[in-house]
């Protein structure tokens, strides 16, 4: 209950985190996300928040030469490279 409402979080999990609770390690490898919402509360008509985490990416050739043409080249950005993200 967030607002006084009898309202709850409503919750929907994917890829590394499907099978996870809140007391489990996040898992060093995969990718997935988690987002929660609530809707119809007092307070809050309707609200959200959402995880994405990806581990172990790899880069094509066009978000490498993006990358690369927005910062110094001497980065040494390549296709093929692997990166991880999150975002919030």
């Amino acid at each position: 209950q967030m607002d006084g409402s009898e309202e709850t979080f409503t919750e929907d999990r994917w890829g590394i985190f499907q099978d996870q609770t809140y007391e489990d390690e996040v898992p060093t490898k995969g990718s997935g996300g988690i987002t929660r919402v609530l809707q119809g509360g007092n307070v809050i008509e309707k609200g959200a928040c959402s995880l994405t985490l990806i581990q172990d990416g790899t880069l094509t050739a066009e978000r490498a030469a993006a990358i690369s043409g927005r910062n110094d080249a001497a980065l040494g950005v390549k296709a093929e490279d692997t990166y991880s993200a999150a975002a919030l």
